[in-house]
């Protein structure tokens, strides 16, 4: 028999992942638009060169920006999904352990980010340096890189 606790956990991860989606589909807008700027469309050739840069840099700006809100439901989503592993039995508690730790440092550093964006390069080093295991996730080929 499934707990009430399970279920309301999975509904809550269905929630979040169910908002995060459109945020992040919608976030690569900017990167569409920036790509439009820079198309030499002949509607674009009444802006100068150095004025459609700047649009074009201010809408990968704003998709960097995106990411970092997205970042936040990416993060949120982890919590659910460790505690689910946790109670599981069957999978290892320690990788719902390292989940729930990762919702946190998802939080930490996307929150950084859009609050205090000039701590976010210190901040982020100090996740990546804490959690390197990411880092070779995220790149298998770090191994073998110098940082």
């Amino acid at each position: 028999m499934v707990s009430l606790v399970v279920v309301v956990v999975v509904v809550v991860v269905v929630v979040v992942v169910v908002v995060v989606v459109p945020i992040a589909f919608l976030n690569e807008l900017a990167q569409i638009a920036a790509l439009l700027v820079l198309s030499g469309a002949d509607y674009l050739m009444v802006f100068e060169p150095n004025h459609l840069n700047s649009l074009a840099m201010l809408f990968l700006n704003l998709h960097e920006q995106g990411t970092f809100i997205a970042g936040i439901f990416w993060g949120l989503w982890l919590f659910p999904f460790g505690y689910l592993v946790i109670k599981s039995g069957f999978i290892p508690k320690v990788l719902g352990i390292l989940l729930i730790i990762g919702c946190f440092a998802y939080l930490v550093d996307s929150s950084t980010a859009l609050l205090i964006p000039q701590q976010e390069g210190l901040v982020t080093d100090i996740i990546n340096a804490a959690f390197s295991s990411r880092r070779i996730i995220d790149d298998p080929m770090a191994i073998n890189k110098r940082s």
